[in-house]
């Protein structure tokens, strides 16, 4: 059996993206791996035939009966997975080579850790921004505390080790589509642990066709329910999220009108008029 299964859901994919999203993977210096893909957009011919290209043994190609939402066919993927570890792929980003052996070697030396993911730079849209890369926290319990309201394990990245999830019965929830995996992270803190490596080990391809660009409203409705849900399920981490990464200050006019807020968050200060207008930005 395969040490690793890497996972690829694809739709409707640019063909450039996927040619190198597949290429990244197949790179890879750790080969003790399978690798299945699922064509969620089973109308698009032209993935069969992009994926065809490609003639190592390791792939597995699977499509989909009907067009499939990514919880959907992240749990088939699940199911057909044979590897002890699950390594998230996505259909147009950019593994470094290293990353499968730097994530099975930390899984194999830390038993007690279930999902290790790294940071990651965006490309190539944000890193003309200089907003290239992610500076995630890297250890168990500070990860805990910022899942409270953000994503603190990058998705693209993940590497999960299977027993997690078919020991506790916990897959991804087509209710919280398309922000599954901060749901699926909130689902495991109280099986297991997690772990950032604190290096880049994927390019995150950043334009307008992200999923989290195109369905922005969904992505939001969707966060703001997990994060009610985990606030009410871990209101000591949430209450540790609220001291270490927000602070407010309101500045007064004649003693009862408010006339500035100041926000401070880690990395930004932002300046309110009158609670609503922001005027000053600060990184």
């Amino acid at each position: 059996m395969p040490k690793v299964s890497a996972c690829m859901p694809i739709y409707n994919t640019a063909p450039t993206h996927l040619r190198e999203a597949i290429k990244s993977v197949l790179s890879q210096t750790f080969k003790d791996f399978e690798f299945l893909i699922i064509n969620s957009s089973p109308d698009n011919k032209e993935l069969d035939k992009i994926v065809a290209e490609f003639k190592d043994p390791r792939i597995i190609y699977k499509k989909g009966k009907k067009t499939l939402e990514i919880s959907e066919a992240f749990n088939i993927l699940i199911d057909m997975a044979r590897g002890s570890y699950l390594a998230i792929c996505e259909h147009d980003d950019i593994s470094l080579p290293m990353r499968f052996e730097k994530q099975v070697a930390y899984l194999d030396a830390n038993p007690n850790v279930g999902v290790v993911s790294a940071q990651i730079r965006w490309f190539p849209k944000k890193e003309e921004k200089g907003e290239w890369q992610t500076r995630n926290p890297t250890d168990n319990f500070n990860i805990k505390v910022k899942l409270m309201k953000d994503c603190a394990l990058q998705h693209p990245v993940a590497m999960i080790r299977k027993s997690v999830l078919m020991e506790n019965d916990i897959r991804y929830e087509f209710r919280f589509n398309p922000a599954v995996d901060h749901r699926l992270w909130i689902r495991l803190i109280d099986f297991t642990e997690f772990h950032n490596i604190d290096e880049v080990l994927l390019k995150y391809r950043w334009f307008g066709g992200n999923a989290s660009v195109l369905q922005r409203q969904r992505l939001q409705d969707a966060v703001g329910e997990v994060r009610i849900y985990a606030q009410n399920k871990y209101p000591a981490l949430y209450l540790e999220y609220l001291a270490r990464y927000s602070s407010r200050q309101r500045v007064w006019l004649f003693g009862f009108i408010p006339l500035f807020k100041i926000i401070r968050r880690p990395g930004k200060i932002l300046i309110k008029l009158f609670d609503r207008i922001t005027v000053i930005k600060i990184k």
